[in-house]
């Protein structure tokens, strides 16, 4: 079988130590996998993520085979304190730079997850090994936040230096894709997730919001306070993780919006893997909500729409170009200014009458995925 290097941050449940992970790239993650397998190409995944533990481990790495799939992960040492994490962090790179050099080859086709924690080591690897390289270019990053020149260069030198890319939307191909390189689209999962016939049973209408909880990125704190102008048959549920501070002041804030509100809005912690399905799924409503005005909003796409379709549920978004432009806008409920009032009115809208299903549309844009990323592979 032919193998695909594929190189990401990437924890699996069956390693010894438990690795960092976050729960949307993962997802997504193990969907373009299984594309890959479907189409007999075996992934060989070389995971950066970090050990994870609540006290004190030295993980040294391992192999682990998964159906067609396998899985390296590298040094790492499993703590809380930040001197012994830079130490972590520099050790574990090492370790991935000296086992790359040693396994990868020119003939190699490597898809890379873009991300800080390796992007000027592959740049450095492809001019040594000379491997074909896919770069996986989710966003832009010095487009959520301010880095420094130094930054910015690495990330656009390693951009440059890939041959192919696949992008979460047409127009950040078009805002950065300057040679016209080969390329695909993937918004985020195309799959339909299995009913569990779940509900909350007490007649009300449950909206979600699930996502970060960075100002700077996610919406979650206008999803709450929408919360002050819907009916009292309706409960906003928030979800999600941030820093500690964050989300201090996210349940500050939900408590103070629930005092002067007739709906509930509850803060349900973070929820993962099938906890989270579980809990989407009893609700009806999924929210989308992103500051409109931030520079990396007009490039990418919200995974999470994507994953509140295929769990049945309708999805309330702001209307930006990458949305509004993508496969799935016409199940989608706009909204056109990011203020609480201006959400629960798009929420009202919602139809709630049985015979909603996005289940062609995902199922269309899965294979045209499948046909996409094969000939991007075989070009």
């Amino acid at each position: 079988m032919e193998r695909i290097k594929y190189v990401c941050f990437f924890g699996a449940k069956t390693t010894t130590h438990k690795r960092h992970t976050i729960q949307s790239a993962t997802t997504k993650l193990e969907y373009i996998f299984s594309v890959l397998n479907r189409l007999g190409y075996g992934v060989d995944i070389i995971s950066k993520s970090d050990a994870d533990v609540d006290g004190f481990c030295f993980d040294f790495g391992e192999s682990i085979t998964m159906g067609n799939n396998r899985l390296k992960t590298f040094f790492s040492i499993g703590c809380r304190k930040n001197g012994l994490l830079r130490v972590s962090k520099m050790l574990n790179t090492i370790h991935m730079c000296i086992w790359m050099l040693f396994n990868l080859h020119k003939e190699d086709i490597v898809i890379a997850y873009h991300s800080p924690g390796y992007m000027s080591l592959l740049y450095w690897l492809k001019k040594i090994k000379g491997f074909t390289l896919i770069g996986e270019i989710e966003e832009i990053y010095q487009d959520v936040k301010k880095y420094n020149d130094s930054f910015c260069h690495n990330e656009y030198r390693f951009i440059n230096c890939c041959d192919k890319y696949i992008y979460p939307t047409q127009l950040l191909n078009d805002s950065i894709n300057k040679e016209g390189k080969p390329y695909c689209v993937i918004h985020g999962v195309y799959s339909i997730e299995e009913s569990r016939n779940l509900s909350f049973n007490d007649g009300k209408i449950h909206v979600v919001y699930g996502g970060t909880f960075d100002p700077n990125k996610g919406g979650a704190a206008a999803a709450a306070a929408a919360a002050a102008y819907l009916p009292e048959n309706y409960h906003v549920h928030i979800c999600g993780f941030g820093s500690p501070e964050e989300v201090s002041s996210m349940k500050k804030h939900i408590a103070e919006t629930q005092e002067n509100s007739r709906a509930t809005v509850t803060y349900d912690g973070l929820l993962v893997g099938e906890d989270y399905i579980n809990h989407i799924q009893k609700c009806q409503i999924g929210l989308s909500t992103q500051n409109p005005e931030a520079a990396f909003n007009a490039t990418s796409f919200p995974s999470k729409i994507l994953v509140y379709l295929s769990n049945g549920l309708r999805v309330v978004t702001i209307r930006i170009p990458a949305i509004e432009t993508s496969a799935v806008s016409e199940c989608l409920f706009f909204y056109d200014q990011q203020t609480p009032k201006e959400i629960a009115s798009a929420i009202l809208r919602v139809s709630l009458k049985e015979g909603f299903s996005a289940t062609e549309i995902i199922q269309r844009a899965d294979h045209k995925f499948e046909v996409e990323i094969k000939n991007l592979i075989e070009k």
